[in-house]
């Protein structure tokens, strides 16, 4: 899948910004195409951009959402801890140097950030819509899902697999532990389909089976 240069363009302009919107768009479409990423590439974005379309109507500043989404992941290294940072301080000086609306970047900012999924129970509506559309890929059929299994563990093929394994499993309890995994209205019908995946996941890694 390839990103769309003219949503893009009109983004930008819908968050203020001055002059083309092309430089940006280049950089961001170069890093989803770096070949280190499996999953974390530009499919990921259209796929999260389309959940967002459908919950658009749930979002108090959807141009705060939506710039959250196309830069969630513009930087995206797995071997360091750091990616949601600096993603959103990418957001913040492409929006800066363009005069774009500053309350734009900082909503925007705040979403990329909370992406690291840390502080599930304490986030405003519109950064729990940015989540949920993250997390969508939970609740697909079995066969997108175990693709993403698959493409998630190309990334870490560096880790050792008894490591991943035990890593891994341990995010996918923390998941299973909530109350509800996905947080708005919105993603209401996606909570039991995500909760079979992650259960199908957790036997396989409990199984030391790979997909």
């Amino acid at each position: 899948m390839k990103l769309d240069s003219r949503r893009f363009a009109v983004l930008w302009r819908r968050a203020g910004c001055e002059g083309p919107s092309e430089m940006v768009f280049a950089a961001l479409e170069a890093a989803y195409a770096q070949p280190h990423r499996h999953y974390h590439t530009a499919r990921h974005v259209v796929q999260v951009l389309s959940e967002l379309d459908a919950a658009e109507h749930a979002c108090e500043d959807p141009v705060a959402a939506e710039l959250a989404l196309w830069f969630h992941d513009g930087i995206y290294d797995p071997r360091t801890r750091n990616n949601e940072e600096m993603s959103a301080q990418w957001l913040e000086t492409a929006l800066r140097a363009a005069g774009g609306r500053s309350a734009t970047w900082t909503r925007a900012a705040a979403h990329i950030r909370a992406t690291a999924h840390a502080e599930a129970g304490t986030l405003d509506p519109d950064t729990k819509a940015v989540l949920d559309c993250d997390l969508a890929v939970l609740a697909a059929p079995e066969r997108i899902f175990d693709r993403y299994c698959r493409d998630v563990r190309e990334e870490y093929g560096w880790v050792p697999w008894g490591e991943y394994r035990d890593e891994r499993a341990r995010i996918l309890r923390g998941l299973l532990a909530r109350p509800r995994i996905f947080q708005t209205a919105a993603f209401a019908d996606y909570e039991v389909p995500a909760r079979d995946n992650v259960g199908r996941e957790m036997a396989r890694l409990d199984a030391e089976v790979t997909v």
